[in-house]
């Protein structure tokens, strides 16, 4: 029976994939968002005990409103003065903090963490722009980014008050958003320098750089200043009057941002993902010496099977193999 139609035929229109050449195409992002999509009930479908994932959830769901609504019960929450109005002055300071945190944590990590492993990608392959978007929503899982988001959290509602709900708050979490995305950014495009040739060196020196200059802004006295021209300055503002056109302006702004961030990142998971990683480059270079062979033989002309000893059996005799390898 015919497998393929003749070229007299009309083939049938399958599912055509886009390119990857063009990460943020339409097909391409419906195509991502559905493969992520099915990544994530991969995953949640491996888990022993269903039962125990729910609970989870639940606990951080929890943990996460005690951390929102809890300062507001503390005393001073929201005053005008004391520790909450030192908050609310250092709350920019906070933030970019975690802007910080977010993206050495997504270095670290060497782009982020990945759905779908290099292995199983092998036989089940996915688009760049699918670990980009796996990428970003395991982000929250770290242990350092769901503690700092907590505590930015707080800190908000403790520094405000119930003057911070929504819109202050609304701001933040926007905020935390956008860090995230622009960690992700960052952290593709150094995963693609450090992919290239002598992209270690220059990665580490580029580390080494940004240390020396944060060093040097502390001992010289000028990070305070540096610290005081920061955006997020303009954004605890805008929220601290509420709605407002600053408010709005705030938040279509935070919104603009996060949606060129998820575009960049794309783009360089794509440089990125051209380029082999560095730890399988190394194990497919790598030269391993050649173990020894011991000669073996099915017995002696005596009948004995037991082990030998410097090429002779027990009653005296060399065997072939030892007598050919020493002729």
């Amino acid at each position: 029976m015919p497998t393929a139609p003749s070229s007299t035929e009309q083939a049938a229109v399958g599912r055509t994939y886009a390119v990857s050449a063009s990460p943020w195409s339409l097909a391409e992002i419906r195509r991502a968002v559905a493969d992520t999509g099915h990544l994530l009930r991969f995953r949640s479908g491996t888990v022993r005990r269903p039962a125990v994932i729910r609970t989870i959830w639940m606990v951080v769901v929890a943990l996460t409103a005690a951390a929102v609504l809890g300062p507001l019960l503390a005393p001073g929450a929201g005053a005008d003065e004391g520790l909450a109005l030192n908050t609310l002055i250092i709350l920019p300071t906070f933030m970019i903090g975690f802007l910080g945190l977010t993206v050495s944590a997504a270095v670290a990590s060497g782009g982020g963490r990945e759905l779908l492993s290099g292995e199983d990608a092998v036989a089940f392959p996915v688009s760049p722009t699918t670990d980009h978007l796996g990428a970003l929503l395991m982000a929250p899982l770290n242990i350092g980014w769901i503690l700092q988001a907590w505590f930015l959290l707080g800190a908000t509602t403790f520094a405000h008050g119930l003057d911070a709900l929504p819109w202050l708050l609304t701001i933040v979490v926007l905020w935390l958003v956008l860090a995230t995305a622009l960690g992700q950014v960052i952290a593709w495009s150094v995963e693609s320098v450090r992919r290239r040739r002598h992209g270690v060196a220059i990665v580490r020196t580029a580390g080494v750089a940004v240390a020396v200059l944060l060093a040097w802004l502390q001992l010289s006295g000028h990070l305070n200043d540096v610290l005081d021209q920061v955006p997020t300055l303009e954004l605890v503002v805008a929220g601290l009057q509420g709605f407002s056109v600053a408010w709005v302006v705030a938040v279509t702004s935070l919104l603009a941002l996060t949606a060129v961030a998820l575009v960049l990142g794309g783009v360089a998971c794509h440089s990125a993902a051209r380029r082999q990683t560095r730890d399988a480059l190394k194990v497919e270079t790598q030269h391993f010496a050649a173990q020894p062979t011991r000669a073996r033989c099915g017995g002696c002309s005596c009948g004995s099977t037991a082990p030998r000893s410097g090429g002779r059996c027990r009653c005296g005799a060399a065997c072939w193999c030892w007598r050919s390898a020493r002729a």
